[in-house]
């Protein structure tokens, strides 16, 4: 069951700068943190693919296979 906090009002404003603080502290400390991500130098020039040259053989005998 939710039950109600029935907080005072200053009970109700200590939270509330609590939890002010804690956001505060918080974000500062996700401010400092740095991530570092290395990333792979690329090549100009993309490298040629080998091809079989009897590629087109092997495709048409493939149907003959099955």
């Amino acid at each position: 069951m939710i039950e109600e906090l029935n907080l005072t009002i200053p009970q109700t404003l200590v939270c509330i700068a609590i939890a002010t603080l804690l956001l505060i502290v918080t974000l500062k400390s996700a401010k400092n943190t740095t991530v570092e991500i290395e990333l792979e130098e690329v090549d100009e020039e993309p490298q040629k693919q080998e091809w079989n040259p009897n590629i087109g053989a092997v495709i048409q005998n493939a149907s003959q296979y099955h």
